[in-house]
Order: structure tokens, then C-alpha cells, then sequence
């Protein structure tokens, strides 16, 4: 059965117990897939229709005469290159696979309405693992500490060491 987490936030949900963080945070490398400098205001994605606007990419509709450029999640989608990873194991994870399942795919749609960027790529399970890749390093970071606040467990981030990614790993 899922526990709530309540209104969890990236904030709200990093505590540091059972958490191992493993190099320098990749936020100070740039991803490679981001536009240097800004995207002209407004741009739409002609994939998922996702807008850049006031800094950001939202879920709009896009202004008339806006320019059209696709979103760096959807080139992430289509190259198959996720920039972020969470692998699920365990004893807990065999026993509780749908549930875990379900708890993963909620969460990462409530991410994906509030930050268009924080996609899903990809979700393997098989009976001894689930392995989430993600277009951004966030939402990995989220739905481990999310998992780690629902579940308890043990987390562990390991920051790709010269490029943009992140590997999550929970165990419980």
C-alpha cells in the first residue's frame, strides 16, 4: 500500500540519513543538450508542446508567432540518451514491484506537470530490479529521495564524473 509523502519537494525531502552522495553535484556541469545562453521567448516544442517562457519551460499554450524549436527532454527521447538513472533492488523492491511501480509512475507524472523537462525515458523491471533513465539529473534525485521518505531504505547518487548525469540507486 503507498504512504503519502505528503506535498514533497526536492527541498522538503533532502535529508542526508542513509544517503551516500558521491562527487561534485553535476548542476555545475552543463548539459550538453541545453541551449547556450536562452531559448527566444516565446519557443514552442513542436513534439510535446511544451513552451519556453519567463525563463522556463511550461506546459502552455504556445503565443501566437512563437519561435518552434524542440525541447532538450524530447532530443534526449529521441537520441535515447537520458541524463539521469534510478535502479531499484532489493528484497523490498521483489516483494513490492507493482506498488514500487506505481509509486514511480505517480510521482514522476506529478514532476513531469510541474517541470516539463523531468521526463521518463525508459522503466525496465524485471523480478530483482527496476531501472528508471530520466531526461534531467533532478528527477532521479527526486523519486530516490521520495522513495527513501515513503519507504525508508538506503540512497545513493553518484554524480557522473565529467559529464551531465547522475546514477540513483535505492535498496531496501
Amino acid at each position: 500500500m503507498l504512504r503519502p509523502i505528503g506535498s514533497a519537494t526536492p527541498a522538503t525531502l533532502a535529508h542526508t540519513a542513509n544517503v551516500a552522495h558521491v562527487d561534485a553535484p553535476a548542476q555545475t556541469r552543463l548539459d550538453p543538450y541545453a541551449i547556450p545562453g536562452s531559448y527566444r521567448a516565446p519557443t514552442h516544442c513542436p513534439e510535446c508542446g511544451a513552451v519556453y517562457l519567463f525563463g522556463r519551460w511550461t506546459w502552455t499554450l504556445a503565443p501566437r508567432g512563437s519561435a518552434t524549436q524542440v525541447c532538450p527532454a524530447c532530443r534526449r527521447i529521441a537520441d535515447d540518451e537520458p541524463a539521469g538513472t534510478l535502479s531499484i533492488d532489493g528484497t523490498f523492491a521483489e516483494d513490492h514491484r507493482a506498488e514500487l511501480l506505481e509509486f514511480i509512475a505517480v510521482m514522476a507524472e506529478q514532476q513531469r506537470i510541474a517541470f516539463p523537462i523531468q521526463r521518463v525515458v525508459s522503466v525496465e523491471a524485471s523480478a530483482h530490479r527496476i531501472d528508471v533513465s530520466t531526461t534531467d539529473i533532478e528527477l532521479p534525485q527526486y523519486l530516490g529521495e521520495a522513495l527513501r521518505a515513503a519507504y525508508e531504505g538506503r540512497l545513493d547518487v553518484r554524480y557522473g564524473a565529467a559529464d551531465y548525469s547522475v546514477r540513483v540507486s535505492w535498496h531496501r
